[in-house]
């Protein structure tokens, strides 16, 4: 007797082991390579501090990297007819996908880091030097050798366990993408509407892609190695439960929510909106639904911190 072509079912205990624990799409990390240095000329790094006396800060752009994307690929086919009436398709080739789009957090501590530091790259690629008449109309450039300004960068995807005190091994999902670099930074609206956050959008362009799947090794007594890297587990002496459990493997969750009130309070606090939401009389939907109570609440616990 042939097995049927339906699954006889699973219990419950299997059902809750096999689907109850589904990935996050909020948990990843985008790091960004400088190209390296050239055999002659100078470094993207160097052009971009003598541009703006400004040096790349790797940390930032990963922290501030609010979008991202997982590639996808694709074969290319050819159709045959081997067999009279039936066409085939056999694959000769894998496609890639043309880019590949990041959206920043930009920073105003920070000068405008994520906006400067792309800009500069693109006007890397174009060797648009410091100091040349490029407001003329005869300015003219030379596209810099493609190894001059192409790199490397990694997509990381990971959960929640990684660094929150585990024992066992955890699986990361690593994107690497090889001769990389910035194809088209979309346009950033801004407008006297209502006040949101400033984003950068940047759209890469690369050669291929390949996964590196890595497993995470951890213990519990790795009490030397840096308490904010992956894979370093929690004090013992840390509940669950309480307010400082890590959110993440780099802040905890009382750190977060300092971090962004502290972000909240100086936006609004520079700005005309914020001081008509503090004295009660703004027209924003926003700053009423926030209110005044709100805003004192979020400054009080700024300072407390």
């Amino acid at each position: 007797m042939s097995t049927p072509p339906i699954s006889s079912g699973v219990t419950m205990n299997t059902l809750k082991s096999r689907i109850l624990n589904p990935a996050l799409t909020s948990i990843y990390s985008v790091i960004i390579e400088p190209p390296p240095v050239p055999d002659k000329g100078i470094p993207l790094t160097k052009y971009f501090n003598d541009e703006f006396g400004l040096s790349y800060d790797k940390e930032l752009m990963e922290l501030t990297c609010l979008e991202a994307s997982l590639p996808g690929s694709s074969l290319a086919t050819i159709e045959t007819m081997d067999y009279t009436g039936v066409t085939e398709k056999h694959a000769y080739r894998r496609l890639y996908d043309d880019t590949i789009d990041f959206t920043f957090l930009v920073t105003q501590n920070s000068n405008y880091h994520q906006i400067r530091f792309f800009d500069a790259w693109l006007r890397f690629i174009t060797n648009e030097q410091k100091g040349k008449n490029i407001n003329q109309p005869n300015f003219y450039s030379r596209v810099r050798y493609p190894k001059e300004y192409q790199t490397t960068m990694s997509v990381t995807k990971f959960e929640k366990n990684l660094g929150s005190g585990f024992t066992g091994a955890v699986p990361l999902l690593i994107y690497n993408f090889a001769g990389a670099y910035p194809k088209a930074i979309n346009s950033v609206p801004v407008s006297y509407d209502q006040s949101d956050l400033l984003k950068v959008t940047v759209s890469f362009t690369y050669t291929r892609y390949y996964i590196d799947t890595t497993i995470l090794s951890g213990t519990s007594n790795s009490s030397s190695r840096n308490p904010n890297a992956p894979a370093v587990p929690l004090p013992t002496t840390t509940a669950p439960n309480q307010s400082n459990t890590r959110a993440s493997w780099r802040y905890s969750q009382q750190e977060l929510d300092r971090i962004r009130g502290a972000a909240a309070v100086a936006s609004l606090a520079r700005s005309p909106l914020g001081v008509r939401a503090l004295e009660g009389t703004s027209r924003s939907s926003v700053a009423n639904e926030i209110g005044r109570q709100s805003l004192e609440r979020i400054l009080g616990q700024t300072l407390n911190n």
